[in-house]
């Protein structure tokens, strides 16, 4: 089969309606963001052009993705709880999720980027938090300040620290042991709805 603008932009309209998948399961409710529509164009785009530059390549030429993916500027997040939605969540929450969303609340760190963090990678003497290897999404550096309220949170960890075995010396646990991105989910959703 060919590949051409038309074929690209039927695939874009059809991912639109639908749903994400989970398990093997599609998520009732859920379809799936223009941003994965959006790094799904990009891949094609890429591979195609790979197969387009290629000595002796493969293709001729590579359709025009102009107008078919979507300006990235429109995917960012602007929604901010408010105090009160903010401490009504907190309460829903056990204990471990409580410090997970307190970490990703004062820093604004990446879930992933919370659930990696080892105690190598947190300065408590010069207050930040240094990210082995920069974040996880970006690769870019990252000098993040501790707020009194996360230092709180690290001093109540550091404490647990001390009394279960933490192989994996993870910041973020719960009583010693890691914590899936699946069981945060779970946990998080729980809550909101709670």
């Amino acid at each position: 089969a060919q590949i051409n603008r038309t074929k690209i932009l039927e695939y874009k309209n059809i991912r639109e309606g639908e749903l994400i998948i989970r398990h093997g399961k599609p998520v009732k409710g859920k379809k799936v963001k223009d941003s994965t529509i959006n790094r799904e164009l990009s891949c094609l785009r890429h591979m195609l052009n790979l197969a387009a530059i290629d000595d002796g390549g493969f293709l001729e030429s590579v359709p025009i993705f102009r107008g078919v993916l979507e300006s990235e500027c429109d995917f960012a997040r602007e929604r901010v709880l408010s105090e009160k939605e903010y401490d009504a969540f907190l309460k829903q929450c056990p204990r471990w999720l409580k410090r997970v969303s307190i970490a990703a609340y004062e820093t604004a760190m990446d879930r992933s980027d919370i659930l990696r963090l080892t105690w190598v990678e947190v300065d408590r003497e010069k207050g930040v938090i240094k990210l082995v290897g920069g974040r996880t999404k970006t690769g870019v550096k990252a000098i993040i300040p501790i707020s009194e309220e996360l230092g709180t949170v690290l001093d109540e960890l550091e404490e647990e620290n001390q009394k279960v075995s933490n192989l994996g010396n993870l910041v973020f646990t719960d009583s010693g042991k890691s914590i899936s991105i699946h069981r945060l989910r779970n946990a998080f959703e729980k809550a909101v709805s709670g």
